[in-house]
């Protein structure tokens, strides 16, 4: 069942099929993303809404540059108020934000359908495989030892071909998308949290508002 020469025949013959269609950095880039499938932490969305309206409490008492003070861990927010703290206009502060979550979810997005592209390829490159089986299979008529030999590569490419599609390929794929959803959702909350602390409001409107 495990043969290392049909398991690497399949995943990188349709590796190559990727990598013919991407760049070099996208393919990198993919890859990097694998670290996602172990450990991806996702912050809180409540704690987030806590941390804002700290903020917006500290920036209505002690003026944005004592902002700088506050322990904060997640990078987008960090840059958002940041920002605030820079005296960014509100309008300047959105535009910069929106077009960085923008950006992140295009880039994200193209190491997704890079996956599912490599989970098409798969099963194709598991049916060549099967058909070179079958090729040496009816050359080899009268070795009724390598008809069985050759038999079996004709399943196990497809097998494997169908295993790396929809085992590691298109969950892979799947739990990216899920990632970048709901990172694009959390950085829309700090976008407009930052928004509010910009224009000063009280505390209890951005606790209401987000």
């Amino acid at each position: 069942l495990v043969d290392y020469r049909i398991i690497a025949f399949v995943v990188f013959g349709s590796l190559g099929g990727v990598v013919m269609r991407s760049s070099a950095r996208n393919l990198w880039g993919m890859f990097r993303s694998v670290g996602k499938l172990i450990y991806y932490p996702q912050p809180s969305t409540i704690e987030l809404v806590k941390t804002l309206v700290e903020l917006g409490g500290i920036n209505r008492r002690d003026g944005a540059i004592a902002m700088q003070n506050a322990v904060i861990s997640h990078p987008f927010l960090r840059k958002s108020i940041d920002m605030v703290i820079d005296g960014i206009e509100s309008t300047e502060l959105r535009n910069t934000l929106v077009t960085e979550i923008s950006l992140t979810r295009q880039r994200e997005r193209i190491h997704i359908d890079m996956l599912r592209f490599w989970a098409e390829l798969a099963p194709a490159f598991g049916m060549i495989g099967t058909m070179i089986g079958l090729i040496g299979m009816m050359t080899n008529m009268d070795d009724i030892k390598g008809i069985g030999e050759q038999f079996a590569v004709a399943l196990l490419t497809t097998f494997w071909g169908m295993v790396l599609a929809y085992v590691v390929c298109r969950p892979w794929a799947e739990k990216l998308e899920g990632y970048s959803a709901s990172d694009v959702d959390i950085h829309q909350l700090i976008l407009e949290g930052a928004i509010l602390i910009k224009g000063g409001a009280n505390p209890r409107i951005i606790e209401e508002r987000l």
